[in-house]
């Protein structure tokens, strides 16, 4: 079946779903499943956009919410998925909670037209969630602009933004997401912030201080970060093995490896990626002694892991180029040169 068939037969099923948002709350949840696979709504046209918003209007609320929640999902587990015609319509909906799908559905979206969008979500939207959300979003503009891949006064724009939240009075969860994107910003003033963060009374903010350290590439962070691997908050300790990894704090691997007993799992699979990213022979024989208990997604974890820390070990082992010597041997061509000239 050719893709406008397969677009047509999607637009027939979600057109006998829309009706009245008041009383589809009352629905049975299965019914507000739209059935037929996502694939058939990849890559849509400008016709066809503009067919599928004015179903959309039209669509219930949980049925909004289920087909923009599992397109988000679904596009980070295949690449060739592209929901962004539909992302760019929910960022309209008037439900916050389909406006974060929309938002995060644009996790690896280039879209320099976005910086504005998030940037009025952060100032102007009425829910916090999708003020959150927007911050989040952002960070990723900010690392790609560190990484001269975009100008970079649009970085600096971002990054002066997410400083003004940080430090005025939006709700925790908004001013948390904005310290984890503005991680990534060189700014001389985030040293600061990012330290008075991991001084906030809540754990939350001490988290998301520990994970913009970890993303920051500043070894300065490097005794913060390694002094949370024992905290008693399995959140923390979670967040620093992470960090660990970001910042490849080698002298951290004897204290991750002590955290793949952890009795948390998500500070486990944090210690085992970690452990890939820094490598070294101590890190792979700990990941093959675990991986031999292991079974499942563990199994599998630890598997991308060892692949990760056996190619960092490769790229340690590659030659460094001899630039003294081939700057004698420069030398000594001109010398031969000049003495051809006499």
């Amino acid at each position: 079946m050719s893709e406008h068939k397969l677009f047509d037969a999607a637009m027939v099923i979600l057109e006998g779903m829309t009706g009245d948002s008041r009383t589809a709350k009352s629905k049975p949840k299965g019914e507000s499943r739209a059935c037929f696979p996502l694939d058939w709504l990849t890559d849509l046209g400008r016709e066809q956009a503009a067919a599928f918003a004015r179903c959309w209007r039209r669509l219930p609320i949980d049925a909004r919410r289920d087909l923009i929640g599992r397109m988000e999902e679904e596009a980070r587990k295949n690449f060739e998925l592209d929901f962004l015609a539909v992302a760019r319509i929910a960022l309209d909906d008037p439900d916050p909670e389909v406006r974060v799908h929309a938002i995060r559905a644009f996790w690896e979206c280039g879209d320099l037209k976005l910086v504005d969008r998030f940037l009025q979500f952060i100032e102007k939207d009425p829910q916090a969630v999708v003020r959150a959300g927007a911050a989040a979003a952002l960070g990723a503009f900010v690392e790609r602009s560190e990484l001269e891949e975009i100008p970079a006064l649009i970085g600096e724009r971002i990054t002066a933004r997410l400083i003004a939240v940080i430090r005025g009075s939006d709700e925790l969860e908004v001013r948390r997401c904005a310290v984890e994107s503005v991680g990534y910003s060189s700014n001389p003033q985030v040293r600061a912030i990012l330290e008075n963060a991991h001084a906030h009374a809540e754990e939350r903010m001490r988290a998301s201080a520990l994970t913009a350290m970890g993303r920051s590439a500043d070894p300065s962070f490097a005794d913060i970060v390694a002094a949370e691997l024992r905290s008693p908050s399995p959140v923390l300790r979670a967040e620093a093995a992470r960090a660990a990894g970001l910042l490849d704090l080698k002298r951290s691997v004897p204290q991750l490896i002590e955290l793949l007993e952890d009795v948390d799992p998500a500070v486990r699979g944090c210690a085992v990626d970690s452990l890939g990213e820094i490598g070294g022979e101590k890190a792979r024989t700990a990941l093959e002694k675990m991986q031999k208990e292991a079974a499942g997604a563990e199994w599998d974890r630890i598997e991308a892991a060892l692949e990760n820390a056996e190619f960092q070990d490769s790229l340690g082992a590659l030659p460094l180029l001899d630039l003294d010597g081939g700057e004698e041997e420069e030398d000594d061509q001109e010398d031969e040169d000049d003495g051809e000239g006499e």
